[in-house]
C-alpha cells in the first residue's frame, strides 16, 4: 500500500478548504454582511405611520409612511421611498432623510 506524497496531500487537503469555503462561503457573508437589528437608535418622528407587508416571496417588511408636512398627502407630488439597506434599520438612518417630509 503507497500513501500520497506530500505535494498530494498538500493538494487534497488544499482542495478540501476550498470546496468547504465554496460551501460555507453564502453563509458566512450573509451573517457577516445581512444583519439588521432591532435596537431603537433614533424614535421615528411623531407623524410616521407604521406599515407592514408582505413581500412577493413571503418576506414582512416593515416600514414607515412619512406624510409630506408641506401640503396634505393627496397633494404631494411625489413618493419617496428609502431603503436603508442591509445593516441597521431604518431608526439609524432616518437623520439621513429627516428634511424629505419638508421639501
Amino acid at each position: 500500500m503507497t500513501f500520497p506524497g506530500r505535494r498530494a496531500r498538500y493538494l487534497l487537503i488544499t482542495l478540501s478548504a476550498l470546496l468547504a469555503g465554496a460551501y460555507f462561503l453564502p453563509e458566512i457573508a450573509i451573517s457577516a454582511f445581512y444583519h439588521p437589528d432591532k435596537a431603537i437608535y433614533n424614535p421615528p418622528p411623531r407623524f410616521a405611520e407604521p406599515v407592514i407587508f408582505t413581500a412577493k416571496d413571503g418576506t414582512r417588511l416593515h416600514g414607515w409612511f412619512i406624510p409630506s408636512s408641506v401640503a396634505p398627502a393627496q397633494d404631494a407630488l411625489a413618493t419617496v421611498i428609502h431603503a436603508h439597506g442591509n445593516a441597521g434599520n431604518m431608526s439609524a438612518h432616518w437623520p439621513l432623510v429627516s428634511w424629505l417630509p419638508g421639501r
